[in-house]
């Protein structure tokens, strides 16, 4: 685990943005009309990119940075 408080905020800045740019990109996607198949995957992959966020900020939480 990270100890230094500004090496903490750096990795939750390198993972978090990455994670919220894709999440953002796929709550655009999921507003078009989309075969079944295809609104599926977008739903399964915004899912799993809240559950990465989610982990992200469980493993540092803001207090910690």
């Amino acid at each position: 685990m990270v100890e230094n408080p500004d090496q903490k905020k750096g990795l939750q800045h390198t993972l978090n943005n990455p994670l919220a740019a894709l999440l953002a990109e796929l709550q655009l996607l999921e507003m078009e009309e989309l075969p079944e198949p295809h609104r599926e995957s977008v739903e399964r992959a915004i899912g799993l990119c809240r559950r990465v966020i989610g982990i992200v900020r469980e493993r540092i939480p803001p207090t910690m940075v």
